[in-house]
């Protein structure tokens, strides 16, 4: 069985629907090293959503940092990698995405979990 490959598209930021944004933790630091971080890159790498956890919605699923620091600084439009997630496996890819570069912290990892 193969895996679709995932498309990338521009999505309003404002139409990503941000359900699972409870689930991580939004510290002034790491804002402000992710706000210096997208001032310095000429391009952002795509956030990943799900188009199937709510059919018609393109929910967040990893990126969450990037969207807050790119909606502060006026931008109206982002990146999104799109794959068919249901919930259970869309919390699980916000786990998997996170565990290279320990984007979680424990706190997270237990709300997800």
């Amino acid at each position: 069985m193969t895996t679709p490959s995932p498309s990338v598209r521009s999505a309003a930021i404002d139409e990503l629907d941000l359900r699972y944004a409870h689930l991580r933790l939004m510290c002034p630091p790491q804002l402000a090293r992710v706000r210096r971080w997208v001032e310095r890159e000429t391009v952002c790498p795509p956030v990943l959503a799900s188009d199937a956890v709510v059919e018609g919605k393109l929910v967040l699923v990893d990126g969450f940092k990037r969207v807050e620091v790119l909606r502060e600084l006026g931008r109206t439009e982002i990146a999104v990698r799109v794959l068919p997630l249901d919930a259970v496996a869309a919390q699980a890819a916000m786990l998997s995405t996170n565990a290279a570069q320990r984007g979680l912290s424990a706190l997270e990892e237990g709300l997800l979990v």
